[in-house]
């Protein structure tokens, strides 16, 4: 009796249609693992938001401000000055990072470091691995380099580094609707992008990942021809964790 059994151009015909559906369902399958890693982002900046009105009810409806509402400088590329400092004094011109201030969330609303980092982003947890003398809810900064242990955008609470006087404007809890209190982290600092070069290139010059380029170029092309703009034109000032098609913000109601 002849035995029953795939033939060998059979089983080849088989793995062609899986690889045929694979190759079909792969790109499927990862669309829906970045719409997923999308709604995490969004309820990561909800629940900050959450933590935010926490917070102000505790302290007369202001929002976290680190250092107080004072002379304090914004360090836009580095850490808070004695962030590991437990006891840390607060004077009148220290420098911090924007991210002290989401910090005090975790100080003083037991957050999740976690809820600061977007799934679909390049940062990490922060697990203190720079200062293990203390707790995390003793420290007052995500470390020396915060901008990678945060996925995301506070409004500038401080005067900026060459103010003589202050002219910061902390927003408060009774922030409106239309004031824009967190986003998706400034398209700047994606790892991705490249810095523009000191002349301004053509059309034809311009790297799709060069973002102050494209800035520069966008400016011509919207004052000239608007009818030509390009998907990058339109997704430029979005954030790049989710492929510059959209942007999380969280507003002073909590929306």
């Amino acid at each position: 009796m002849k035995k029953k059994g795939f033939t060998l151009i059979e089983l080849l015909v088989v793995i062609s249609i899986i690889a045929m559906l694979l190759a079909i369902l792969m790109p499927a399958l990862g669309k829906v693992k970045e719409m997923a890693q999308r709604v995490v982002c969004g309820t990561n900046c909800k629940g900050l938001g959450t933590s935010m009105m926490i917070y102000a009810a505790d302290y007369d409806d202001n929002f976290p401000v680190a250092g107080g509402r004072g002379l304090n400088k914004w360090e836009p590329t580095g850490g808070t000055t004695g962030w590991e400092n437990p006891d840390k004094t607060w004077g009148g011109a220290d420098t911090l990072s924007i991210a002290a201030s989401l910090y005090l969330l975790i100080r003083e609303v037991d957050g999740d470091p976690a809820s600061f980092v977007c799934k679909s982003s390049d940062e990490t947890v922060f697990e203190n691995d720079y200062n293990n003398d203390f707790d995390i809810t003793e420290l007052w900064d995500f470390g020396p380099e915060p901008f990678n242990h945060v996925s995301y955008a506070y409004h500038l609470p401080y005067s900026s580094a060459n103010a003589t006087s202050t002219d910061a404007r902390p927003a408060t809890g009774s922030a409106g609707s239309s004031f824009a209190l967190l986003a998706d982290k400034n398209p700047m600092f994606d790892n991705d992008l490249t810095n523009a070069d000191s002349t301004k290139p053509t059309a034809s010059d311009v790297a799709p990942d060069n973002w102050e380029v494209q800035v520069a170029l966008l400016a011509d092309d919207w004052t000239n021809n608007n009818d030509t703009l390009q998907k990058w034109h339109k997704g430029i000032f979005n954030s790049g964790n989710h492929k510059r098609e959209g942007q999380n913000v969280l507003f002073g109601d909590g929306h």
